[in-house]
């Protein structure tokens, strides 16, 4: 797509300038071809503004995800857990498989990803997840392909809050068993 938006520009500057010296005048074709130039432009402006507007920030009171025209905010609270394996993990699902076969994120499956598992209520994840996307959340997990995933899940993990003790410390050796 940013190939798109170069060839647009080149293509309006290259065929206006050879339309305007074979016509030796300003006319409806020349400035057609003029007026691809801004709208070259635009779209260059556009793809910054998404590169710009779509990233993931770890913040103090949560994380923080960007998206074209919003930001949602994931409180701590609402996270589980943070882990880093590949993207194509969360697409071995046979009803996820439908947004593998895309072709922007066919070369993103082999890399590793971000993996933030959510807690709360099924309206709560369901609320996120309309608000990201279902791309991005499926079944109470947030897939972010990011390119530092590691250094992200570390700044999240030590954002979690404490969740006490796990079930399984370890301990003294049962006694033998009598008969």
């Amino acid at each position: 797509m940013r190939l798109f938006a170069g060839l647009l520009i080149i293509f309006g500057l290259v065929m206006g300038t050879v339309s305007a010296t074979h016509s030796r005048r300003l006319d409806g074709n020349t400035l057609t071809f003029y007026f691809y130039v801004p709208s070259g432009l635009l779209v260059v402006v556009a793809f910054l503004l998404n590169r710009w507007r779509q990233q993931v920030t770890v913040g103090e009171s949560g994380l923080q995800v960007g998206r074209l025209f919003s930001t949602v905010e994931i409180s701590y609270e609402q996270i589980r857990q943070a882990r880093v394996q590949p993207l194509a993990e969360a697409f071995a699902a046979g009803s996820r498989k439908r947004f593998a076969t895309n072709p922007y994120t066919r070369p993103l499956l082999s890399k590793p990803a971000l993996f933030v598992r959510l807690r709360g209520s099924d309206e709560e994840i369901a609320a996120l997840a309309r608000q990201l996307g279902p791309r991005l959340v499926y079944e109470g997990t947030l897939a972010l392909p990011v390119p530092d995933p590691g250094a992200l899940a570390a700044a999240i993990s030590d954002h979690l809050p404490n969740r006490g003790t796990g079930s399984n410390l370890g301990g003294s050796r049962k006694g033998r068993r009598r008969r």
